[in-house]
């Protein structure tokens, strides 16, 4: 039905039914209450619209998985719906010493086809660390970016923020970021960012995210998914 477009009623005017229909099917796309919080006013670019859920970079939490007692956890079936996926692993600890943790979509054998770099800052001589190569700074043991804090206290558990990108497409090669933060039993508080792409994923999208912990179960922790519009 076409908007209505009269702009030159004069007292005294008597409306059609169909141009009250009109404009009551008009305005009713607007309706707030038919709404649920949150969502948006949405042009659909052919002349009409509707409410939908969130605006730009929209964050919807897909999955909240408790790592404590586990050893491997793998989250399956992640929605293909959204363009990048956010993830966090939060509040890690772990009291036998070293353990590390691996994380890779798709189980990506591992994550070990995989090229990076970046850096990580350390306490213990107050020394910054670059780095560059393959077989991945998300797998490699070792490494104090994956190396997880043994020790209970809130303020020094080990955290990672990870970003991969255009998560859902086909393309051979996919990007990701990963920050890493809090305590490293030999280096005291390591700090580091990781940039990188995954080379095993094929032409796959990423529907899954694997998380594992080398040594033992984690004591602790959280793993998070979003979807991001």
């Amino acid at each position: 039905m076409t908007w209505p477009t009269k702009t030159d009623f004069v007292d005294g005017d008597v409306l059609t039914a169909t141009q009250v229909n009109n404009i009551g099917t008009n305005l009713n796309l607007a309706d707030p209450t038919s709404a649920t919080a949150g969502q948006v006013l949405t042009a659909d670019g052919a002349g009409s619209m509707s409410f939908e859920d969130g605006g730009g970079n929209a964050h919807t939490l897909l999955s909240t998985t408790d790592l404590a007692g586990q050893t491997t956890v793998t989250v399956t079936g992640i929605s293909q719906d959204y363009r990048h996926l956010y993830i966090t692993v939060w509040d890690i600890y772990q009291p036998t010493n070293p353990a590390y943790i691996r994380l890779c979509p798709n189980f990506s054998d591992l994550g070990y086809d995989t090229s990076a770099f970046g850096h990580w800052y350390k306490t213990s001589g107050s020394s910054v660390t670059a780095f560059y190569g393959d077989n991945g700074y998300l797998t490699t043991n070792n490494n104090p970016m994956r190396t997880l804090s043994t020790n209970s206290g809130a303020n020094i558990r080990t955290n990672y923020a990870i970003w991969l990108y255009d998560y859902a497409t086909t393309n051979y090669r996919r990007a990701y970021s990963l920050i890493r933060t809090g305590y490293q039993p030999t280096d005291g508080y390591v700090v580091g960012q990781v940039t990188g792409m995954f080379n095993s994923l094929g032409n796959n999208p990423i529907d899954e995210f694997f998380v594992q912990i080398t040594t033992g179960t984690f004591t602790a922790g959280t793993l998070k998914i979003w979807g991001v519009s």
